[in-house]
């Protein structure tokens, strides 16, 4: 397998990763306890909402970073 298809599938492995925790957004904000709970002043959403963005940001990144760092090796 050529590195070039390598490397689209560890971007699409990325994309996967970053995809699943949004999909499963409200159970892993109710898990760790990271929801934003409205307060009518500030927060005018009208239910909680999970604060989980930067977990699907960064775990894409992760999954990204670990796998660029196996193909160089």
């Amino acid at each position: 397998m050529s590195l070039s298809m390598m490397s689209q599938l560890l971007a699409l492995a990325a994309f996967l990763t970053a995809l699943v925790v949004c999909l499963g957004a409200r159970p892993i904000g109710e898990r760790f306890d990271v929801m934003a709970v409205p307060d009518n002043r500030r927060k005018r959403h009208a239910v909680p909402t999970p604060q989980v963005g930067g977990l699907a940001i960064l775990s894409g990144l992760l999954v990204w970073m670990i796998g660029s760092l196996a193909l160089s090796a």
